[in-house]
């Protein structure tokens, strides 16, 4: 999966402004964010068993949305994203023997984060304001947002079918505190 995600964090990069967009990395990207995800929750679904509910959670990202779209550009991620969140939406209503949620785990430090940090500004313009978050330390740790997948993952999460959870949303993190008895920074 390694080389897949290498491929679709190149084609992210490239997708910064109108200007930028190609067909070849637009297709990646929705083959990568929704279709791939659709074809493996088809078929996951025939191992679910009868008499249990499966949950399906994706990850998502705030930038998906419409009315959170302070940064501009990544048009075709953004797209890619808005699409997996309609299709766990449709999902949600049409297949009953499946919980399907959406979860936004917001700005992570992860091997994608340092690889978009060395864009050349030229390929990004906004790649600064990702540097900024690297040295203010606004980059949350692997480890928090594996919470929210873990009580998505749980029966906590079983009346949540057709949401979408953001990790840094303040009535989530409480009810994911106080469900697993943890304590969030």
């Amino acid at each position: 999966m390694g080389c897949a995600c290498d491929e679709l964090a190149e084609s992210e990069k490239n997708q910064w402004e109108l200007s930028f967009i190609s067909k070849d990395d637009f297709m990646k990207l929705l083959h990568g964010n929704r279709d791939f995800s659709a074809l493996l929750i088809k078929h996951l679904h025939a191992f679910l068993p009868d008499d249990r509910r499966g949950v399906i959670a994706v990850l998502s990202a705030r930038v998906a949305s419409i009315g959170d779209n302070r940064l501009g550009g990544w048009i075709s991620y953004r797209a890619s994203k808005a699409a997996l969140n309609h299709f766990t939406r449709l999902l949600a209503k049409e297949e009953p023997a499946i919980t399907a949620i959406a979860f936004r785990p917001g700005i992570v430090d992860t091997a994608m984060q340092a690889e978009i940090r060395e864009t050349p500004s030229s390929r990004f313009p906004q790649v600064e304001r990702w540097h900024q978050w690297h040295r203010t330390g606004q980059l949350r740790p692997p480890s928090e947002p594996a919470l929210g997948v873990l009580w998505l993952a749980s029966d906590f999460a079983r009346d949540a079918n057709g949401q979408l959870f953001s990790f840094t949303d303040e009535q989530f993190r409480k009810r994911l505190a106080v469900d697993l008895q943890v304590e969030l920074s």
